[in-house]
């Protein structure tokens, strides 16, 4: 029996799920870097805060100018909250127009050591 033909509907059947597959993965990559980023961005405006003792304005100036799309939640003496919406490249297919990630951190100094903790969700 010849079996080229069902060799054939397989891969065909097939292409559709390896462009899904590969979507999520570029979608999960392009999440796992923003997320990446705020954090680094959070993280140096507690620098700010806690060592240089910037005003909280002036942090959230700085914090714009790294990124404009950044929404500022919380910044206080003790916690910084960032959130940002990621637009999705491939999700728009199936109804995800935009990934919502955010950063929680609160920070302490305790005998002259910046302590950063990050809430957990």
């Amino acid at each position: 029996m010849n079996n080229k033909g069902q060799s054939l509907v397989f891969f065909v059947a097939l292409i559709p799920l390896l462009f899904i597959i590969f979507a999520f993965i570029f979608d999960t990559s392009l999440i796992i870097r923003e997320n990446n980023r705020l954090e680094s961005i959070t993280t140096s405006a507690i620098n700010y805060l806690a060592k240089e003792n910037k005003p909280y304005q002036e942090v959230e100036n700085i914090i714009k100018e790294n990124d404009k799309e950044i929404n500022i939640l919380i910044i206080n003496n003790e916690e910084i909250s960032l959130q940002k919406n990621v637009d999705s490249t491939f999700g728009k297919i199936i109804g995800f127009k935009n990934y919502e990630i955010k950063t929680d951190m609160t920070f302490t100094i305790e005998n002259e050591k910046l302590i950063i903790t990050e809430k957990r969700k």
